[in-house]
């Protein structure tokens, strides 16, 4: 009776009634498959792994260079037959390749060769070395630099399109400039070609910047004083060139072959003149104007009277300020003001004096009597009451005060008296206030409150 069988994975001759093979070490135990569940006609059963598998499926296309091979050596390592199969085929093919070796031999030789001669011939990028700017005078912008490549190739060089001539690894070529051009860009672009057995191109482009150069202007003698009325400006630039001095007039002089000139300049030596300022302007054919900025130092200038003026000048605008916010605030006095029904108003000039009528004040030195005109007026749809006794006057500590009996001596005093919608009242009021000019006028009373400053002269 027989009681062995093969195994299904390695095909190697194990027991009848072995549930892991001994070779391999598969398991061998059968599963049993559960029925499918029927699915309904018309319903899509999609399950979050199905769409996990969908997305890995995906990932998978996108990188298949990686997936191909991976899933190949998956496969392998799952299938031991299989696995097999492929180490059988591989020891086939090295055992033919053994036994073929002169065969073999000479054909990788020739295909390692190609592959190292088209290598070596590939083309590179080439290497190039420029300024990042470039100064010129004239027509024409001189570039200079490097070039070079790394390989068996031909090296093509074009500046701003004119090929360019190599030698070594340096090249030099002038570009023209149009005389109205002072700042620009120039292109250099480097074609490399590989050799014979991989003749592609490779281009290398940079940019580098070129600026027209400045005339050079300076002053010599800057570092002097002088407290004279004239001062000579010793200058020093390129020869030829037409240099424009200007402060408060304006010379101008021509360089001698040294590069040289003088110019005589009016020079301010006001006290208050820490320093004149000139304004060096050279031109010259082919060049960029030049221009330069110097100061000469005045021995004359007197700096504790030039600060005692900008104190008296600070003292003049804050006393100037000080005025106008008075008068503004006098302007103001005639104007309604109030946040309901009732508005105050200050009429006519408010006045100070030490006596009313044959009332005097006991301490004039301190205090004074100060006669002020008061309107109100009823701005609202009900009548109301307007009454002297409302009226309270309060300085610049808080203190308040209530006008004098005094006040019935006027002609025109502010009387009570009841004021209908859209009418107003006026008088005079009389108070004992301090000697002090800034003041604030309350009304209050159950028709409304307002406060209003007012000065008193």
């Amino acid at each position: 009776m027989v009681d062995t069988k093969l195994c299904p994975f390695c095909k190697e001759e194990i027991k009848k009634d072995a549930i892991r093979c001994k070779h391999c070490g598969e398991d061998l135990t059968s599963r049993q498959q559960k029925p499918e569940a029927k699915k309904k006609a018309g319903n899509l059963d999609v399950k979050p792994k199905h769409i996990v598998w969908i997305l890995l499926g995906l990932v998978s296309i996108a990188f298949w260079y990686i997936t191909i091979p991976g899933a190949f050596i998956w496969y392998l390592y799952k299938k031991p037959e299989q696995r097999e199969k492929a180490m059988r085929f591989l020891r086939k093919t090295f055992s033919l390749l053994r036994r073929q070796w002169k065969i073999v031999t000479p054909i990788v030789a020739v295909f390692l060769l190609i592959v190292a001669v088209r290598s070596y011939s590939a083309p590179r990028a080439a290497a190039i070395e420029l300024s990042d700017k470039y100064e010129f005078t004239g027509s024409s912008v001189e570039i200079s630099g490097k070039a070079s490549v790394h390989c068996p190739c031909s090296l093509e060089l074009s500046v701003d399109g004119k090929p360019v001539q190599i030698e070594g690894d340096a090249f030099k070529i002038a570009i023209d400039v149009p005389n109205d051009t002072d700042t620009g860009k120039v292109e250099v672009i480097a074609k490399v070609t590989g050799g014979r057995f991989n003749a592609k191109t490779v281009e290398t482009t940079l940019e580098s910047a070129f600026q027209r150069k400045s005339v050079p202007i300076a002053a010599t003698n800057t570092v002097l004083e002088t407290g004279e009325g004239k001062y000579e400006l010793h200058l020093q630039g390129l020869p030829g060139a037409t240099v424009s001095v200007k402060g408060s007039d304006e010379k101008t002089v021509t360089l001698d072959s040294n590069g040289s000139g003088t110019v005589l300049m009016a020079f301010s030596t006001a006290y208050n003149a820490q320093t004149t300022k000139y304004v060096l302007s050279a031109s010259a054919e082919g060049y960029a104007n030049g221009t330069k900025e110097v100061e000469v130092k005045n021995l004359k200038y007197d700096e504790k009277r030039v600060a005692a003026d900008q104190e008296k000048e600070q003292k003049r605008l804050a006393l100037e300020a000080e005025k106008k916010r008075v008068q503004d605030l006098i302007d103001n006095m005639q104007y309604y003001e109030g946040n309901g029904d009732v508005k105050v108003a200050v009429n006519g000039k408010v006045v100070r004096s030490n006596c009313v009528s044959y009332s005097c004040v006991n301490d004039p030195k301190n205090y004074s009597y100060v006669r002020i005109g008061v309107a109100v007026k009823n701005e609202g749809s009900d009548v109301i009451h307007a009454n002297p006794n409302y009226i309270t006057i309060q300085d610049s500590s808080g203190r308040t005060y209530t006008h004098e009996s005094e006040t019935y001596s006027l002609g025109n005093y502010f009387d009570a008296v009841n004021l209908q919608p859209g009418s107003y009242t006026d008088g005079w009021l009389a108070f004992i206030l301090p000697r002090e000019h800034e003041f604030l006028l309350i009304y209050a009373s159950s028709d409304g409150a307002v406060a209003k400053k007012i000065y008193v002269p």
